[in-house]
């Protein structure tokens, strides 16, 4: 089993306190989706706006894929990592082409855990 204290490329390029930080973006995104979702409920918005609630839940759904993967989409894209003790610029370009792989695979995976909350919001709310 490969250690997440280290970059490994196309699979971890934050430490723990990035971790710990999108931890806490998804929890957020999560509060605000359901918050969101309970007002429109509560004040009987028609149901089209539903559809608002993609955004909040496919943050919160990133938040949460990053966490677990140790990967952030931004730093993959950008071809950065932010370890905890060392912050560096991705050089190689096999390194960087596998690290941008996976953040579009994680955007994708966020992007439509976002949409399947929309239309379950959509259609049971």
């Amino acid at each position: 089993m490969e250690s997440k204290d280290c970059y490994i490329p196309g699979n971890v390029n934050i430490g723990k306190k990035e971790k710990a930080r999108r931890t806490r973006n998804g929890w957020f995104y999560f509060v605000i989706t359901i918050i969101a979702l309970a007002l429109m409920v509560i004040f009987d918005l028609p149901r089209i706006f539903r559809i608002l609630i993609y955004i909040p839940a496919t943050m919160s759904s990133l938040g949460f894929l990053q966490s677990r993967a140790s990967f952030c989409v931004y730093y993959g894209l950008k071809g950065e990592f932010h370890m905890d003790n060392e912050n560096k610029r991705v050089i190689d370009s096999e390194h960087l082409y596998v690290d941008r792989k996976a953040s579009i695979n994680i955007l994708i995976v966020a992007l439509s855990v976002g949409f399947a909350a929309t239309v379950l919001a959509y259609l049971f709310f």
